[in-house]
């Protein structure tokens, strides 16, 4: 899922889909990473972190004040 990213705070799931990230530019981070192993793939594991990862960005970014 690609998602545009307004406010540097936000959370959002990468690209390759095993991390969640902050920040953008110079200042973008890792704050979360699938903790199993990629190769092989354990499919059931990374689709559950998947869909956690996501909901714990939905939720992170529902928390933030808008900035003025």
């Amino acid at each position: 899922m690609r998602q545009e990213i307004d406010d540097p705070r936000k959370c959002r799931v990468s690209m390759s889909g095993f991390s969640i990230k902050t920040g953008w530019g110079d200042e973008k981070r890792i704050v979360a990473k699938y903790p199993g192993a990629v190769n092989p793939l354990d499919q059931q594991a990374y689709e559950t972190w998947l869909e956690d990862a996501e909901r714990i960005c939905e939720q992170h970014n529902a928390t933030l004040v808008p900035n003025k």
